[in-house]
């Protein structure tokens, strides 16, 4: 998580506009099989297409579609998935969070144990020229290596 952190420190300190994209995958055990959902969604879009839904009516009208082709359980992973994404934001914020139903009385936010976003001191003259050196710009044609999984 420290990784991630340092990504938006730096791209913070550098004055850089727009916006930092983080995958998050929905936790393993609450996944449907891909195979299945693609022949739900098919089916939805089929359905979409000869009802003539069209613009910002698709959205709802294929979340619904979908629901009710799985029963429900394309509902339940995608709360999940909401859900992971709280947790993944917590964590790269130094926040505690509790996720409790919306029914649950509100509590203060307590603040975050460390502060992620702080300055690390190197532990030796090598680690802070280290520190100070430049970052090297990937070179055209060149792929620059994925962070490491979060």
């Amino acid at each position: 998580m420290p990784r991630a952190a340092a990504i938006l420190r730096a791209k913070w300190e550098l004055g850089l506009n727009g916006g930092v994209l983080i995958a998050n995958p929905i936790p393993e055990e609450y996944g449907m099989d891909f195979d299945e959902m693609e022949g739900v969604i098919r089916t939805a879009l089929e359905a979409a297409e000869a009802a003539g839904v069209h613009g910002k009516e698709i959205t709802p009208f294929l979340l619904a579609k979908v629901k009710d082709l799985t029963g429900g359980d394309s509902l339940d992973s995608n709360i999940q998935l909401v859900f992971n994404n709280a947790r993944l934001a917590a964590k790269l914020t130094g926040w505690k969070i509790d996720i409790k139903p919306a029914s649950a009385p509100l509590e203060p936010i307590e603040e975050p144990e460390e502060d992620l976003f702080a300055e690390e001191a190197p532990a030796d003259e090598a680690s802070a020229e280290e520190a100070e050196a430049p970052v090297e710009e990937p070179v055209e044609n060149e792929t620059a290596e994925a962070p490491e999984e979060i």
